[in-house]
């Protein structure tokens, strides 16, 4: 596995954290 992959999934969860508030 990358790095980028795990900092990609990070994004991710933060955005659909935002998006659910």
């Amino acid at each position: 596995m990358t790095e980028a992959l795990e900092i990609r999934l990070v994004g991710l969860r933060d955005r659909v954290a935002l998006l659910y508030g």
